[in-house]
């Protein structure tokens, strides 16, 4: 459940790490509200790690700091686009999965027809789904 202290969290730091063992999950978006209820959901899951990009620019700075397991990438953040970030991950060999409400349409005509599309709004067992595929890829 979010609450106003862990949404004021999210707007000074921008991401949250837990230090886990298990798989290492970036969530890019730029919606608070979404972004937590991701988080919450992946943790239902089991995953003890995950970390929060609000901008391009900060995902593509986590991506070079370090590996994920998985990524869940909006497909748009702000008025732009995040291809420049599925090309970053398919470069890397980084499983993800787009996570939009909006057409995919751009992403699919941009060469990432083989990736998963969550739709928004989303539901624990369709995360859950498609994290799992997401891990067994890795």
């Amino acid at each position: 459940m979010l609450n106003a202290s862990r949404v004021q969290e999210f707007r000074v730091m921008g991401s949250k790490t837990a230090i886990a063992a298990g798989p290492s999950i970036l969530v890019v978006e730029d919606n608070a509200l979404i972004a937590l209820d991701l988080e919450t959901i992946l943790f239902n899951c089991g995953v003890e790690n995950v970390q929060i990009a609000t901008s391009i620019n900060q995902a593509l700075a986590l991506l070079e700091a370090e590996a994920f397991d998985a990524v869940f990438l909006d497909l748009k953040i702000g008025p732009s686009v995040t291809l420049p970030v599925a090309e970053a991950l398919r470069a890397a060999g980084t499983p993800f999965a787009f996570a939009t409400g909006y057409d995919v349409s751009e992403a699919l005509h941009s060469g990432f027809n083989a990736q998963p599309v969550v739709a928004k709004p989303y539901s624990e067992g369709t995360i859950r789904e498609v994290l799992k595929q997401l891990l067994h890829r890795a």
